[in-house]
């Protein structure tokens, strides 16, 4: 359990930190530990390394004090081509206010519900103004979708704050 105390006086705002969690091993299962090794416990004429990883998860922990704004917006919308043969929705995606904008992008064949592309998961946090994406489009999806004069919908839909607001929209036309 983690609670936090806002003293009264913070100011309105967004306020970010990791909570980092480590699992630390056993050294005394196997091995020697490094003062074992130094005072010669371990047997004559060996050496050895052990490498024991250690594996940790970091969550990062977002606090909002007061009214809190956002605004966001989608620029620099093309179809790229990428090395590997396919393609992708490049963008970036602009952010001012006091909180960051955290959600999933979908690109749709203006006017219908037919997806080429999707990416869940994309934060622009209150550090950064802005930050450049590229969704890769669905393989299976007609190539025709994303060729020259297709019309694309680019939605960035919010899942933190306001769970299924639309944050920003933007049609373009693929160039």
């Amino acid at each position: 359990r983690i609670m936090a105390r806002i003293p009264p006086e913070m100011p309105a705002g967004e306020y970010r930190s990791h909570f980092s969690a480590i699992a630390m091993p056993d050294i005394g299962a196997g091995g020697l530990s490094i003062e074992e090794a130094r005072s010669g416990a371990q047997k004559p004429g060996t050496i050895g390394v052990t490498i024991v990883p250690r594996f940790g998860i970091s969550i990062p922990v977002i606090v909002r004090v007061g009214e809190t704004t956002l605004t966001t917006g989608l620029r620099n919308l093309a179809v790229i081509a990428l090395p590997d043969g396919g393609r992708a929705i490049s963008l970036t995606i602009a952010r001012e206010g006091t909180r960051s904008a955290f959600g999933d992008i979908a690109v749709t064949v203006t006017g219908t519900k037919t997806k080429v592309a999707d990416v869940r998961g994309i934060g622009v946090y209150t550090e950064i103004g802005q930050r450049a994406v590229q969704i890769t489009v669905d393989p299976a999806a007609d190539p025709r979708l994303t060729a020259r004069g297709a019309k694309l919908t680019v939605t960035y839909t919010d899942d933190d704050f306001a769970p299924g607001k639309i944050l920003a929209r933007q049609d373009f036309i693929v160039p």
